[in-house]
């Protein structure tokens, strides 16, 4: 059961880390163009 819950919560942080990313992309690359 502890186990299923981790993977839960490292997939959980991972689609978080990729939503971060993909914002500070996105925050980049609109600096870029000013």
């Amino acid at each position: 059961m502890e186990e299923g819950r981790t993977r839960c919560h490292e997939r959980e942080g991972w689609r978080l880390g990729r939503f971060v990313a993909y914002s500070l992309s996105n925050l980049i690359c609109v600096s870029l163009s000013w």
